[in-house]
């Protein structure tokens, strides 16, 4: 293969003409004026600009379409040192590049593919920049020779593509990914300076019955309406997550009485448990919440996550019908655990759902505390 394009090459190279008998003219090292027609060209175009600097830093050349699309008068950007027209990098800004764009052009390292935000009031405007330090031939250094192009849309597009990554299409709550991400860095920040942190799971039970039922978007209407029900309760420190499924988490930062978290697991399962109206049909669900209380049950997100799903499953396995009640039942020792007191047999009547709730003490394992029907 490499010999068949060699050769082809060297044929096009040689053609001193085309098929209509015009003269064929490459472009030459040493033809100056096509070349920057050529540039010109570019820069027309709209596929990329080009910037220049001198031995201080400052522009000596930006592409006079970059000016006009940044509504800047032609030539006002000159003189202006490169740094002045962008925003500088925060510390805590998550997309901030190793290396800053500062570092580089004092260091005088060249700049690949660096993306930097325009210093402009009313909109945000990102370039992509590139640009190599120049030197003359007594090796003195004389500037920078770079280019740029607008990655603004193409940003707000992988923002956007992230999101959907890590938020849930049907509640807009942050969903697992991003949920133990979060409770992984709070952990630890929080293991260093002995700080406690809970974690309540909540399972929607019978949730799966209501899509069998009325249909998945009844389904993802209850989910929606539990999740503003959450927010409600949660208050503003805490950091409510849809898990999957049928399954919630809020995060409570600073909070390890075990008493108040009972206090908000009761009205959590007080809440989820009041009726939704979905689709013109009545639904009625429980609720089953389960506690963890970092550093006690455990250092990590992992740890954390599953002392607080073995309670909920001890909370199950606890009997099908249960009324309101919260237990001790900690696989560490000291996670609890809170049960609805509502079960439904639930059956589907001309758009309506009807329950039969029926109740029944729980087995006294443990601390339970009953809570008020």
């Amino acid at each position: 293969m490499a010999g068949f394009f060699s050769r082809a090459g060297r044929g096009r190279t040689e053609r001193s003409g085309t098929a209509d008998g015009s003269a064929l003219r490459p472009i030459g090292a040493s033809d100056i004026a096509r070349r920057v027609e050529l540039l010109d060209s570019f820069e027309a175009a709209g596929l990329g600009w080009f910037w220049a600097t001198d031995s201080e830093g400052r522009l000596i050349y930006l592409s006079p379409n970059a000016e006009r699309e940044l509504g800047w008068e032609t030539g006002e950007a000159i003189g202006k040192s490169l740094g002045e027209l962008f925003i500088a990098e925060q510390a805590d800004d998550p997309d901030r590049p190793e290396r800053p764009l500062t570092f580089l052009l004092r260091a005088r390292n060249s700049i690949s593919q660096l993306n930097v935000r325009l210093a402009i009031e009313g909109r945000e405007v990102w370039w992509e920049i590139a640009g190599k330090p120049q030197f003359d031939a007594h090796d003195e250094f004389v500037g920078y020779r770079g280019s740029a192009k607008d990655i603004t849309e193409a940003r707000e597009s992988q923002r956007d593509a992230e999101r959907l990554a890590q938020f849930d299409p049907v509640t807009g709550l942050p969903n697992s990914q991003r949920a133990n991400l979060r409770l992984t860095e709070m952990l630890k920040a929080y293991r260093n300076t002995k700080r406690s942190c809970a974690l309540l799971i909540i399972n929607l039970d019978r949730f799966k019955h209501v899509n069998e039922t009325l249909g998945h978007a009844a389904g993802d209407e209850l989910l929606k309406q539990a999740a503003a029900r959450l927010e409600r309760i949660a208050g503003g420190k805490a950091e409510i997550a849809r898990r999957g499924g049928n399954a919630f988490q809020i995060v409570l930062p600073d909070t390890d009485d075990r008493g108040t978290l009972g206090d908000l697991a009761q009205r959590v399962i007080q809440l989820l448990s009041q009726p939704y109206s979905v689709e013109g049909s009545r639904a009625i669900i429980g609720t089953t919440v389960g506690v963890a209380v970092a550093p006690y049950d455990g250092l990590d997100a992992d740890a954390l996550v599953t002392a607080a799903e073995l309670a909920v499953q001890a909370a199950n396995g606890g009997g099908a019908d249960s009324i309101g009640s919260i237990r001790a039942i900690s696989p560490m020792g000291r996670s609890c655990v809170a049960r609805s007191s509502r079960t439904c047999a639930m059956r589907s009547t001309r758009g309506s759902l009807s329950c039969t709730i029926s109740r029944s003490s729980v087995p006294r394992r443990g601390w339970y505390a009953a809570a008020k029907p």
